[in-house]
């Protein structure tokens, strides 16, 4: 099955990202990553983000934002997610998790239960834990 974001999926993580020209170390650590844009910590050649780095416009962060999800994201859910009665609402909502949360998702319950069954009640629970 081929997966892809909509264009409400990536406003969605913008607005819970929030916009940040400057290069930023993680909040929780107060060092790596660093980030910049909408969270990004790489940019579209795989470079790392480092504090050095000069400021970026909107468009330049909206970029590296649609290259991580195309490049790593999407990737990884088609290599995840097994079930195909996923609809588009719910893949967008599995993207900004994955965004958000990282490596977490493709060991978790939640993982499971959506493999199962995309539709069980239980995800909601899991999904808010």
């Amino acid at each position: 099955m081929s997966y892809t974001f909509s264009p409400e999926a990536v406003e969605l993580i913008k607005q819970f990202e929030g916009f940040s020209a400057k290069a930023y170390p993680d909040p929780a650590t107060k060092a790596e990553p660093i980030t910049i844009g909408y969270g990004s910590t790489h940019y579209c050649n795989g470079t790392k983000v480092t504090l050095k780095d000069p400021v970026i416009d909107k468009t330049i962060a909206g970029e590296m934002l649609l290259c991580f999800l195309n490049k790593t994201l999407l990737p990884n859910i088609q290599k995840y997610i097994t079930n195909e009665n996923l609809n588009q609402k719910q893949i967008d909502a599995i993207g900004s998790l994955m965004y958000n949360i990282g490596e977490v998702f493709d060991h978790s319950s939640l993982l499971t239960l959506i493999n199962n069954n995309p539709n069980d009640v239980n995800i909601k629970d899991k999904w808010l834990a």
